[in-house]
């Protein structure tokens, strides 16, 4: 099939359904992360709506304003999910940012379903299966971080750059498209900001027509795509704090203590649940690639590896690979008739045992949100240290994960979850982050450390290593403590 010929099956497709084929669809697809999603705070979540507050209050800030360090370089490069994320709060508390969540979560994947649409030439059972594979899978990425905006501007980007290449008349829209979506990702999430510009690369490349073996490319006119790019580029600097934030990749990842230390950058563990998943995901599109007959485009398959390998690398990305590397499936199963393979009967039956799987897991999730919360929002203790202690001369010692809850609260923490603000790459004062995990695996003697940093207080796991050692130190001793913390404080 040509790709005349798919454009002119959509084309019908898209104008027969109307109205309110897609409002049903769109409403079918908001089920999956309704069903899946946990509606749990994370541990920068609480840092997030902290550091939305401060912008709407203060303005765009310099140097970091939360914990007890001084004059550490900063730069909000999230700051406009930090201010969305705040004002949601502001109007309706918690619901709300699952509201915001969930929300933007059924975009992404109606979104996706009309790019798979179109890509399996308008077959609306392909796209369909596919999309709920795609939200399944994607259902553990689903969570109040500002990767979902990030998410939500590469599938439209996709999406822009796949209807430009079959509607010729359409390719201006990317000059014009391209540069919007680049300010509003540079400032919704600047650190993922130059991902926006790899996965254009595919199209360039697929845009010469060639013929290498099987490697083909499809030849089409890239150079509206090199224009809207360029465009893109200078449109990036349309944010408070211009050029850094366009490099802030560059300068905040690729730190070995963070490589090592935070677990969303590490590789995936195929010995872990989370593991297992992603090889089962990997397993599924490649036997899908070799059982089934059919074709693909360069640019398909460019993403796709290149994603993949991203997911690889570190566990985070791999929401990448779930949308793209599952999504160009359609085109692959495009002349695949699911309606013979798989009768009506089979498929209602299919549909059921989906539904009640996602159910099933849905409850045992509910069972494990407390226990889940309590790793980062330590409640009770902020409530003491507020009722009990002068805040004004306290320096407080606390973990990676508690320290946004404890900024959020109104106290300066030591340490939150922006693990790269704690580099002296990036704040150009101390390696915070280093002595951090050095003092929690015994690399730095916690004697050492604590006087290093003149910690008045102490506010520690029981299960930390940290804890062990001041227990029997009398320099120190316990004024509070529940199941999951201790406060120490100095004698």
């Amino acid at each position: 099939m040509n790709r005349d010929i798919v454009t002119v099956n959509v084309s019908k497709s898209v104008s027969g359904d109307g109205f309110l084929h897609y409002c049903g669809m769109f409403l079918l697809f908001s089920l999956c992360p309704l069903l899946l999603y946990k509606p749990v705070f994370q541990n920068d979540t609480y840092w997030l709506l902290n550091t939305g507050r401060y912008i709407a209050q203060n303005g765009f800030p310099l140097t970091e304003p939360f914990t007890m360090h001084r004059g550490l370089h900063f730069m909000a490069q999230q700051w406009l999910s930090t201010v969305i994320f705040h004002k949601s709060y502001q109007v309706g508390g918690v619901a709300a940012i699952h509201a915001l969540v969930i929300g933007t979560s059924a975009i992404i994947l109606f979104l996706v379903y009309l790019m798979a649409l179109r890509l399996a030439g308008g077959k609306k059972l392909i796209a369909s299966y596919i999309t709920a594979f795609i939200g399944v899978s994607l259902s553990s990425f689903v969570m109040p971080r500002p990767q979902l905006f990030s998410l939500c501007v590469f599938v439209a980007a996709i999406s822009l750059l796949e209807y430009c290449v079959d509607n010729p008349k359409f390719k201006p829209a990317v000059v014009v498209g391209l540069p919007l979506l680049s300010v509003l990702l540079i400032n919704l999430h600047a650190a993922m900001w130059p991902i926006l510009f790899l996965l254009c690369v595919p199209y360039l490349i697929d845009g010469i027509k060639f013929k290498i073996g099987r490697i083909e490319g499809q030849g089409y006119d890239t150079k509206p795509l090199y224009v809207g790019i360029s465009i893109a580029v200078l449109s990036g600097y349309a944010n408070p704090y211009g050029i850094q934030a366009m490099t802030y990749l560059f300068h905040s990842y690729g730190n070995g203590v963070i490589n090592s230390h935070v677990q969303e950058m590490f590789s995936p563990d195929f010995k872990s649940l989370s593991g297992l998943f992603i090889f089962g995901v990997v397993l599924t599109v490649a036997l899908i690639y070799y059982l089934a007959p059919g074709s693909t485009r360069l640019r398909y398959a460019l993403i796709s590896v290149g994603t993949l390998y991203m997911g690889l690398s570190s566990v985070r990305s791999f929401a990448l690979f779930i949308i793209f590397g599952l999504v160009f499936l359609s085109c692959y199963l495009k002349d695949v008739d699911l309606s013979r393979a798989m009768p009506a009967r089979k498929r209602a039956i299919l549909v059921c045992v989906a539904v009640m799987a996602m159910l099933t897991v849905r409850i045992l999730r509910t069972q494990s949100f407390e226990a889940f919360e309590a790793d980062y929002r330590p409640e009770a203790a902020v409530r003491y240290m507020k009722a009990n202690l002068d805040l004004s001369k306290m320096r407080l010692y606390n973990s990676y994960d508690a320290g946004g809850y404890i900024e959020f609260s109104g106290i300066r923490a030591f340490i939150d979850s922006r693990a790269e603000i704690f580099t002296r790459k990036l704040n150009g004062k101390e390696d915070i982050l280093k002595d951090y995990c050095d003092a929690l695996t015994g690399t730095l003697y916690y004697s050492d450390f604590v006087a290093r940093y003149s910690f008045t207080h102490l506010l520690v796991n029981k299960e930390d290593l940290m804890n062990h050692c001041l227990e029997h130190d009398r320099r120190f001793k316990a004024i509070y403590q529940d199941n999951k913390y201790v406060l120490y404080e100095a004698i």
